[in-house]
């Protein structure tokens, strides 16, 4: 299992689109090495041949994501990725509460990373979870720390241009300890 220094090193890309791959291909003239990718199932091996210059993680999330679900994708990161990352962003179930207390939401949610965390250590596979800014300003910051221990990074969906500093600074303290700390690029597609 290698152990990414994005942070330090080249960027990554995150890209949510499976069917249109040709505008990964020449990432390298960004000096980007890594990209985040969301795969169907079925489809991995084509994706990891086309982009074979990379370090290809495999992308999954959603808000409803189960631990069989999150097993299932360890297992299909297995299969010659760099690793799995996950983005399931709790907040974006039916039942959080944008101004209530969310904690209960947030420790079944840590304690379902920590078990599929000891199922990828225990099969070698590198796991990385997608974070808000946020968790550490609205009084979530014990659960942070749970969600940073049972992963092998973090990556701080962070999308202020002009304050990425502002809303990473309490998160880099993690990498600082030996977690990677990461901070995302988005690739939208242009009319």
């Amino acid at each position: 299992m290698s152990q990414i220094q994005l942070s330090k090193t080249q960027p990554a890309v995150f890209s949510w689109s499976p069917d249109d791959l040709s505008v990964l291909q020449n990432l390298s003239k960004l000096s980007i090495g890594t990209i985040f990718q969301e795969i169907p199932k079925g489809r991995e091996e084509a994706t990891l041949k086309l982009l074979s210059d990379y370090d290809v993680y495999l992308l999954c999330g959603d808000p409803m994501m189960d631990l069989n679900e999150m097993h299932g994708a360890l297992k299909r990161g297995k299969q010659g990725f760099s690793g799995v990352i996950f983005d399931i962003e709790p907040y974006g179930r039916e039942e959080w509460k944008p101004d209530g207390d969310n904690s209960k939401i947030l420790a079944d949610f840590a304690e379902q990373v920590q078990r599929a965390y000891q199922y990828a250590k225990a099969r070698n596979i590198e796991m990385l979870l997608c974070i808000p800014f946020w968790y550490d300003d609205t009084g979530y910051s014990d659960e942070l720390e749970l969600l940073v221990k049972n992963s092998d990074g973090i990556c701080v969906m962070n999308y202020w241009r002009g304050k990425e500093w502002e809303h990473m600074e309490y998160e880099y303290e993690y990498e600082l300890a030996g977690k990677d700390c990461l901070c995302p690029y988005f690739l939208h597609t242009v009319p």
